[in-house]
């Protein structure tokens, strides 16, 4: 067993699992969850997200929905941000889910394609890879990084830049775009390391 590629698949799990916080429209529950994640994101990210979460200190649940939600001005779905079909793209979304048990109810009252479950799916995802890892399933972990990756570039790459510009002009300088712009730039630090292992 690779124990140094389990415990930083478990710290990119970790991560993810930090951004699945920081966008729901109640706060209420998510600070406890945010520092929890927050203490075992990679070396290479914690510092910034050590900066990120002493912002918090500040955030209400009227801010979150004043933003986010039905009544907010950001827009925190998928299909807000793309010109596809709404239901073919939540059906595939929701097939990315069940094909590998991605218990997305967690995320109460949230469709498939909200910012927070599609974040959580890909904390799932590295979570699941290092389970596999960890029983020595290769074949399975390669399978999972195979699905986490083409779900981030058929999916949560296509809309994230403009989330990230959605939440900067509703909430310029906040907690909350800086997460979205340090969210950005992780998914796409995802695509550039599976090139370079690919090349």
């Amino acid at each position: 067993m690779d124990t140094n590629n389990v415990k930083e698949l478990l710290s990119r799990s970790a991560l993810y699992g930090f951004f699945s916080c920081c966008f729901l429209s109640s706060w209420k529950g998510e600070l406890e969850n945010i520092e929890k994640h927050s203490a075992e994101v990679p070396d290479a990210w914690s510092n910034r997200v050590k900066e990120l979460c002493i912002l918090t200190k500040d955030i209400s649940d009227e801010k979150c929905t004043s933003l986010f939600g039905g009544i907010g001005g950001c827009h925190d779905c998928e299909s807000s941000y793309r010109s596809l079909p709404a239901g073919g793209m939540l059906a595939d979304i929701s097939g990315f889910y069940n094909a590998f048990g991605y218990p997305e109810e967690d995320i109460d009252n949230k469709p498939p394609d909200h910012i927070c479950k599609e974040l959580g799916y890909l904390s799932f995802m590295f979570a699941k890879e290092a389970h596999a890892l960890y029983k020595e399933d290769t074949e399975a972990a390669e399978t999972c990084s195979q699905a986490r990756t083409k779900f981030i570039k058929e999916h949560l790459l296509e809309w994230s830049t403009s989330f990230v510009e959605n939440v900067s002009e509703n909430a310029p300088d906040s907690f909350f775009s800086k997460a979205a712009a340090l969210m950005n730039e992780a998914v796409e630090a995802e695509c550039s390391k599976k090139s370079q292992r690919t090349s």
